[in-house]
C-alpha cells in the first residue's frame, strides 16, 4: 500500500482518487486488486481497480514475452469498458490511467466479484466478514443472471461485441446488488473475426502450478468456454450464452462449474462430448425451473441456443416476485400512474423478499421516487416498512437523510399523514437531532390543526410513543396542545378523540401535572354529546384506578369531581347503559368518599372518647398489658406510702426520736 500511494505524483488516477484497503479482486485470473476510493474534492465513492506491474516485473520464473502480453491484455480488457455504456456494464468514472509500475481506473462502487462471493479469494489476501458469509439468495440469482443478458444483449445487438469470457469473475456486484458486466480482455467483434482466431490450451504440468494464474489470464477460462472455441476454432454471440449457463451451474454449485477441464484441451472434448447425452436430472443442482433452459443453453449446436435478449422472457424468469423487482430495477422508465398502481400492489409482496434484496435493490429505487413529491405518498408507505426490518444505522445511513427534507412538506398532505402513523419507527430510529428539529416540529404542527382528521391520527398515535419522547416535551409541548383541543374542540369526534389520548397519557402523569393538565381541563368541556360524555367517564374511571396517584383523595372526589359528573346524568341524549355507567363510577366515588369520611369521623369520636373519659381501670387499659401492669404495681407501691404528714405514724416517731436525741446531747453540753 505505501509503494502503490507513492506513485500518486505519477498516475492520473491516484492524483484524483484516496484509496483505501482492498476489498475484492475481479477479472480474468483475479488479477485486478479491487480497493475502496473515494475522490480527493468530492468525497464521492468508488472501487479502484489496480494491476500491479512491478510485482509482475519482478517476477522471475516468467519470461518477458508473457509478461509484456499479460499487459496487454489487462490494458485492452479496461480499455473496453470506456467505450461501453449501459446500466449492467461496469461503468467508469476515471478512465485507464497507467504509469511505470501500474495501471489504474475507477469505476462506480463495488462489493466484490462474483467469483469473491462463491468463495473464490485468490489475490484477495484479507477476506472481510462480510464476504465470506455471503450467501446469494436464488432470487439474487435470478435477477443477477438477467441482468447480465441485458449486458450481452447490448454487446450482441448494438455494439456487436462477443465477450468471449463470461465467468464469475468477469461479473461483478455494486453497491446496490446489481451484477454487472466487466473483463472484456477477449472481447472480438462480431463481425471481424479472422478465420483462423481459435485459442489452444496446452496442457499443464504440475511443476507449473506456480505460474497458472499469469498464464491462465493470458487464455478465457476453459472451464467456461463454450465447445466451438476448442473444435471448431470459431466464435460467436451464443458462445457467451453457454459461458452463462456455466456461471448459472456455479451459482448453485459453491463456484464450481459443470466441468473441471484442468486447463487441459483433451479433458475438455471428453467434456464436451457428455454434454449431448446430457439430461435435464443431471443439473439437479439448479433451481427446477431453470434445467430445460439450461440444458439449451451448453448444447453442442451453437445456432440451438437461445439468443441474450430472450432467456429473461422464460418462464422461469416470469414470477410475480422477479418481475416485480425487474419493473423496480426499471421505474426510471415508467410514467407516475404506471408506477403508483404499481406500488399499491408491491405492499403485498414485501414479506416475500429477502432483506439483502429489498436494502440493495428495492430500498434505493423507492428512496429515489420519493424525491418527487406527487410519488411519495405511494412509496413512503413501502420505505417504512422496509425500514421496520433494518438496524438502527442502517435506518440513519440508508433511510433519514432521505426522510428529511420531506419532513416539512405538506401538500400532498397524505406525506404527512403518512409520516404520523409511523411516529414510532421515526422515533425509534432516527438520530436524535433529526427527531428534535424535524419529527417532533412535525408532530406539534399536525397537533395545532383543529378539527382536522390529520389531529385526530396525531391523538391516536401519541399515546403509542409517550415513551419514546423526552418528558419535558411531553409536559411542556404535546399536554397543553392536547388540553387545548379537548377545552376548545367544535366537533364531538375531535373533543373525543384528544380526550381519549389523555386518558392513555395518565400512566406518565402525577398528582400535579393530573390537576394542572387534566381536571382542568374536564372541567371545561362544553360539549354534552353522548360519546364526549362517555369520553369524560372513561378518564375519570381510569383516574379512580389509582387515584391515591393523581391526588383523587376525599376532598377533591367531594369538591371537584361529584360536581362534575352530576350534571352527566341530566345529559338528555344518553342512552341507559351509558346512563348506568355514568351512575356506577358516582356510586363508586360516593362509597370512597363514604368509607373515606366515616373512617375519619369515627377516629375523631374514638379520640374525643378517651379524652372525655375517666382514669382507666388496669383491665380497662387499652396500652400494652405487661407493660402498663408493671407501671401499675409500682404506682401502688408508692401511693401506698405517700399518706399525709398528720397521719404518718412512722414520720411522727422518726421526729420524736430526732428531737429526744438532740435535747440529750444539750444535757452532756
Amino acid at each position: 500500500m505505501k509503494r502503490l500511494k507513492a506513485t500518486f505524483s505519477t498516475n492520473p488516477c491516484l492524483k484524483e482518487y484516496e484509496m483505501g484497503k482492498q476489498i475484492a479482486s475481479a477479472g480474468n485470473g483475479l488479477l485486478w486488486r479491487v480497493h475502496e476510493g473515494y475522490h480527493r474534492g468530492r468525497k464521492e465513492s468508488v472501487s479502484l481497480f489496480v494491476f500491479d506491474k512491478k510485482a509482475l516485473n519482478q517476477d522471475k520464473s516468467v519470461n518477458k514475452k508473457v509478461k509484456e502480453q499479460l499487459i496487454d491484455t489487462m490494458r485492452r480488457g479496461a480499455q473496453q469498458l470506456q467505450k461501453l455504456r449501459h446500466p449492467s456494464v461496469l461503468q467508469l468514472v476515471f478512465p485507464v490511467s497507467e504509469s511505470k509500475d501500474y495501471i489504474v481506473f475507477a469505476t462506480e462502487p463495488i462489493i466484490a466479484s462474483l467469483a469473491n462471493l462463491l468463495g473464490n479469494f485468490n489475490n484477495l489476501p484479507h477476506v472481510s466478514f462480510a464476504i465470506k458469509e455471503y450467501e446469494l439468495d436464488e432470487m439474487e440469482v435470478y435477477i443477477g443472471i438477467a441482468q447480465v443478458c441485458d449486458a450481452l444483449a447490448f454487446c450482441h445487438d448494438n455494439a456487436n461485441l462477443i465477450h468471449g469470457n463470461v465467468t464469475t469473475s468477469s461479473i461483478l456486484i455494486a453497491k446496490d446488488g446489481s451484477w454487472k458486466l466487466s473483463a472484456f480482455d477477449f472481447a472480438v467483434h462480431v463481425n471481424y473475426q479472422e478465420p483462423t482466431m481459435g485459442i489452444e490450451f496446452p496442457e499443464y504440468s504440475v511443476e507449473q502450478g506456480a505460474f497458472n494464474s499469469v498464464l491462465r489470464a493470458l487464455k478465457p477460462d476453459l472451464d467456461y468456454l463454450a465447445p466451438e472455441y476448442v473444435i471448431s476454432k470459431t466464435r460467436e454471440c451464443a458462445s457467451d450464452i453457454y459461458s452463462l449457463a456455466q456461471v448459472i451451474f456455479a451459482c448453485f454449485n459453491k463456484g464450481t462449474p459443470i466441468f473441471h477441464n484442468e486447463d487441459n484441451s483433451l479433458t475438455f472434448q471428453a467434456n464436451i462430448e457428455r454434454i449431448s447425452r446430457f439430461s435435464e436430472s443431471d443439473f439437479a443442482h439448479v433451481p427446477q425451473p431453470l434445467q430445460p433452459l439450461m440444458k439449451q443453453m451448453v448444447g453442442t449446436h451453437a445456432g440451438l441456443r437461445p439468443l441474450a435478449n430472450s432467456i429473461p422472457k422464460h418462464t422461469a424468469f416470469n414470477t410475480t416476485n422477479i418481475l416485480a423487482l425487474r419493473f423496480i430495477t426499471m421505474l426510471h422508465e415508467k410514467d407516475n400512474p404506471t408506477k403508483a398502481k404499481f406500488m399499491k400492489n408491491f405492499a403485498t409482496l414485501l414479506p416475500s423478499f429477502p432483506h439483502r434484496v429489498l436494502r440493495q435493490r428495492v430500498l434505493p429505487a423507492l428512496i429515489n421516487e420519493s424525491k418527487t413529491h406527487l410519488m411519495a405518498p405511494f412509496v413512503l408507505p413501502l420505505i417504512l416498512d422496509i425500514s421496520e426490518k433494518l438496524s438502527i444505522l442502517e435506518f440513519e445511513t440508508l433511510v433519514s437523510p432521505s426522510l428529511v427534507p420531506l419532513y416539512s412538506v405538506t401538500d400532498p398532505i397524505q406525506i404527512v399523514y403518512i409520516f404520523v402513523k409511523r411516529l414510532r419507527l421515526l422515533l425509534e430510529k432516527s438520530p436524535s437531532n433529526v427527531v428534535n428539529t424535524h419529527v417532533l416540529p412535525l408532530l406539534l404542527n399536525a397537533l395545532g390543526k383543529i378539527d382536522n382528521s390529520l389531529t385526530c391520527a396525531c391523538l391516536a398515535e401519541i399515546p403509542n410513543v409517550m415513551n419514546s419522547i423526552d418528558f419535558s416535551v411531553m409536559k411542556g409541548k404535546i399536554l397543553p396542545r392536547v388540553q387545548k383541543l379537548i377545552v376548545g374542540a367544535t366537533r364531538s369526534d375531535l373533543c373525543i378523540n384528544a380526550l381519549v389520548c389523555m386518558g392513555k397519557l395518565l400512566p406518565m402523569m402525577d398528582k400535579w401535572i393530573f390537576e394542572e393538565s387534566v381536571l382542568s381541563s374536564l372541567e371545561a368541556v362544553k360539549l354534552r354529546q353522548p360519546g364526549v360524555v362517555m369520553a369524560l367517564i372513561g378518564v375519570i374511571s381510569e383516574a379512580i384506578k389509582d387515584r391515591h396517584k393523581y391526588g383523587l383523595e376525599m376532598d377533591v372526589l367531594a369538591t371537584r369531581i361529584l360536581p362534575f359528573l352530576s350534571p352527566l346524568l341530566v345529559t338528555p341524549a344518553i342512552n341507559s347503559k351509558q346512563f348506568r355507567s355514568t351512575m356506577k363510577l358516582l356510586r363508586e366515588i360516593v362509597s370512597f368518599v363514604e368509607e373515606e369520611k366515616m373512617g375519619k369521623i369515627k377516629e375523631r369520636e374514638t379520640l374525643e372518647q378517651e379524652a372525655n373519659s375517666p382514669p382507666q381501670t388496669n383491665n380497662s387499659t387499652p396500652i400494652s398489658q405487661t407493660t402498663r401492669n408493671d407501671d401499675n404495681d409500682l404506682l401502688q407501691r408508692m401511693a401506698s406510702k405517700a399518706q399525709p404528714l398528720s397521719s404518718n405514724n412512722d414520720d411522727d416517731d422518726m421526729f420524736a426520736e430526732l428531737s429526744s436525741a438532740t435535747h440529750q446531747q444539750q444535757q452532756q453540753q
